[in-house]
């Protein structure tokens, strides 16, 4: 990933904090929700750009990414880095946040459905840009043991 890429990302997400945060953390407070802040050398938009950075790299999993790129290449771009232990607590925190930039930054909505059921029974259906791909993994003799609502309903 390149330096260009991550600057982009890291303004855009930061631009997005700046409008966002505010406002979410008026909605906490409203609604009763106490939120704890544990101050930290990162900042939100920081883990939320090093999350997106990483599910753009080639890397499968984010501890290898964490240590042995982020860790070696990008201490100019994060000075404040923490380990990896703590980093994993903040990324927990920022979940709700991700998504809702994530969200965001969609063009068109994407519907992901997952259902699953007895004898391993799943359903996959994902629609992009009007075409949907469905990938039915199942016994097809199984299907006629499972209960639908309408069954229930009867």
């Amino acid at each position: 990933m390149g330096n260009n890429n991550l600057d982009a990302v890291f303004i855009d997400v930061e631009d997005f904090c700046q409008t966002f945060l505010p406002t979410w953390k008026k909605y906490l407070i409203s609604s009763g929700v106490k939120e704890r802040s544990k101050p930290s050398h990162l900042l939100v938009s920081e883990v939320m750009t090093i999350v997106i950075s990483f599910h753009q790299s080639w890397y499968l999993d984010f501890k290898t990414y964490y240590i042995y790129f982020v860790y070696r290449y990008l201490t100019n771009e994060f000075p404040e880095l923490v380990s990896y232990t703590r980093m994993l607590k903040l990324m927990q925190g920022i979940l709700a946040l991700l998504y809702s930039y994530l969200t965001h930054r969609q063009a068109k909505p994407i519907e992901i459905t997952f259902g699953d059921f007895v004898y391993l029974w799943s359903n996959l259906v994902y629609s992009f840009q009007s075409s949907i791909l469905m990938i039915d993994v199942c016994f097809t003799n199984a299907i006629s043991k499972f209960l639908s609502f309408d069954d229930i309903r009867e």
